[in-house]
């Protein structure tokens, strides 16, 4: 788990995510917060509460209600007055945040709301940063979309547009994902072009805005087809190797 002492968060964790430490990003971003825990109450998703004494079974956060998390009492509960809530987010990432118990019932705890959230990056995919020009058009419902795109792996993408794009994309699934990536050939004739991948759909698992860009990112996941799949790992590797030649 991150580390609870304090440390140094960037301002920009107001609005999106930042890097922290030991593979965890972290945000204090309301709206992000506020998603996270949608997705908790509308999906039913099992979450542990954790302490250096105590490590619970799966339960779930049933309702937010006054400023308050309700939680389904474990069992074996301790009464314990701090402890760290664990769960999977719907891209099967690790999350957790620290919360205090305020009070309790017989079979119901009332939490205080998080204010900072955690999140393990350890994925499948291994992604890298896309070129300026990076585009990616789909359809959502019937359509057709036109993004940037700041990052792509085998399992998914990170696009973008500005906030006031008007389109409501957080959890909805998308369809006729083209992803258009400017290149440079090789060779003494060397010039401009662009490759192009190919996925039937995939689903937009979370989002956030960032206030000093006036920017809306989407994290998109899929699964493409096994030749496309293949396609994307080999751009990605020699993508990843660009990056490390250059010292970035």
């Amino acid at each position: 788990m991150a580390s609870e002492k304090k440390k140094k968060i960037s301002p920009a964790a107001k609005t999106g995510w930042v890097s922290y430490d030991r593979g965890y990003e972290i945000t204090q971003s309301g709206s992000i917060i506020s998603n996270c825990l949608q997705y908790l109450l509308k999906e039913r998703a099992p979450i542990t509460l954790y302490n250096k004494n105590y490590q619970s079974g799966n339960t779930l956060i049933f309702a937010v209600k006054d400023n308050r998390l309700l939680i389904d009492k474990p069992r074996d509960w301790m009464g314990l007055k701090k402890v760290r809530v664990i769960f999977k987010d719907s891209a099967k990432l690790w999350n957790h945040f620290v919360t205090l118990i305020v009070s309790e019932s017989k079979d119901t705890l009332f939490a205080q709301l998080p204010t900072e959230l955690f999140m393990l990056q350890r994925r499948a995919h291994f992604r890298v940063e896309t070129p300026q020009g990076s585009m990616v058009t789909f359809r959502h419902e019937k359509k057709k979309c036109k993004f940037k795109i700041q990052d792509v792996s085998a399992g998914g993408m990170l696009m973008f547009e500005k906030i006031n794009h008007g389109i409501p994309l957080h959890g909805k699934k998308i369809s006729e994902i083209l992803i258009s990536i400017p290149t440079v050939t090789k060779g003494p004739d060397a010039k401009l072009s662009r490759i192009r991948f190919s996925i039937p759909d995939g689903k937009v698992v979370r989002s956030f805005k960032n206030g000093q860009t006036e920017m809306e990112f989407f994290g998109v996941y899929f699964t493409p087809e096994p030749k496309e799949e293949t396609r994307i790992l080999q751009y990605v590797r020699q993508r990843e190797l660009h990056m490390l030649r250059k010292g970035m």
